[in-house]
Order: structure tokens, then C-alpha cells, then sequence
């Protein structure tokens, strides 16, 4: 089933709003999809992520560590911060087996995140995905162009360029990776993110 997100007041009130986008989940959704009856499906789906999604009591886990990270760092800017979690594959493709038939379907679920990000309106995208997802990106944003951000080369932190997307949206390393620079490079990401200017 595909993790759908759906928004609480605080982010829609929020002054600054934030999305972290990640690789992808396993075992989401645990509803079976009956014809005719989409709308309770959808509405389920989406019930399930409020129910899941909430800073103060995800698990302690360095994907989580770095979200909370950003998300206090630019809070520290005296506007209200509300944020966002999702992921760059909507179903967990870990388990599919990679036939043909397949492909479309996961194209389609691919078209989410496009439209989701049009609703939800983020100030700031944050993909932590790293660079073994940039094809995936690339599908998803056709045309979304790279650049390098400071002293930073492409792996470590890019600057995405695309018109769905936000001016302020970058991609990094996943956490699991990152966090072993805990003492370096890892700080030196947090710090750029947290310094950047958010219209």
C-alpha cells in the first residue's frame, strides 16, 4: 500500500514548513484495496500516517535523529516550524519482483510525491536519499538539475533546481550513512541546512 501523507493543523499553520523525504518503508499499509471503495482506502492510508508520524515519539533512530536535528536547528529562527515525512518510493519495492509488469505500476505510485508536494506546499524539501536515488529523483522531477552547494561536492549535498519543488530543496546522504561523520562532515551538513535563508 502506498504511504500517504497527510498533514496536521500545526503544519498548516506553521510559518515555515518543512518535507523530509526518505528512501522508503517497510510493510506500510495494512489495508486491502476492495473495487469501489477508494475513497475509505485513501482515507485509511492517511489515518494510518497521523497516527505514525510524530517527532516526540518515532523511534530513536539515526534517520529520525537527523530530521529532529534539522527541524530544532530552524526553529531557532523565531518562526513556527511544522515539518513532513515521506518517502521517494511510495510502496516498499523491496520484495517485488522485478518484472515488467511491475514497472508501470510503480510509475504511477511514483506521481504521488509530485502531486503531493503541490498540495502540501513545503518551504523546504529535504531528500535523504543520497546519491543512489538520484535516478529515482530524476524520473519523479524531469529536468530537476544538480548543483553543488559550497565546499560540497555532489554525493555529500546537492541543490535541486526543478519548478515543482521549493527554491530551498537539497539532497544528502540517508542518515544511516551520514551519521559516521557525526564529528565532520555531519555537523558541517546540519550547519549549512540550518543556516540556509527560507523565503
Amino acid at each position: 500500500m502506498p504511504l500517504l501523507m497527510c498533514p496536521k493543523k500545526a503544519y498548516q499553520k506553521a510559518e515555515l514548513k518543512l518535507l523530509f523525504v526518505g528512501q522508503q518503508i517497510n510493510n506500510w499499509g495494512h489495508y486491502r484495496l476492495t473495487p469501489g471503495n477508494y475513497q475509505a482506502w485513501i482515507k485509511s492510508l492517511m489515518s494510518e500516517y497521523s497516527e505514525y508520524f510524530d517527532l516526540e515519539k518515532v523511534r530513536r533512530t539515526h534517520f529520525w535523529e537527523v530530521i529532529q536535528s534539522v527541524n530544532e536547528k530552524l526553529k531557532n529562527g523565531g518562526k513556527t516550524v511544522s515539518c513532513l515525512w515521506t518517502n521517494i518510493n511510495k510502496i516498499n519495492q523491496s520484495k517485488i519482483v522485478q518484472k515488467q509488469y511491475y514497472k508501470s505500476t510503480i510509475e504511477e505510485f511514483d506521481k504521488i510525491l509530485q502531486g503531493e508536494i503541490k498540495i502540501v506546499r513545503p518551504d523546504l524539501v529535504l531528500f535523504l536519499t543520497g546519491p543512489s536515488f538520484d535516478n529515482k529523483i530524476k524520473d519523479i522531477f524531469k529536468g530537476v538539475v544538480y548543483k553543488k552547494k559550497g565546499r560540497f561536492n555532489l554525493k555529500e549535498f546537492a541543490m535541486l533546481s526543478h519548478a515543482d519543488l521549493p527554491d530551498c530543496s537539497f539532497r544528502i546522504y540517508h542518515p544511516n550513512y551520514l551519521i559516521r561523520f557525526k564529528n565532520r562532515r555531519y555537523k558541517k551538513v546540519l550547519r549549512q541546512i540550518s543556516s540556509t535563508k527560507i523565503k
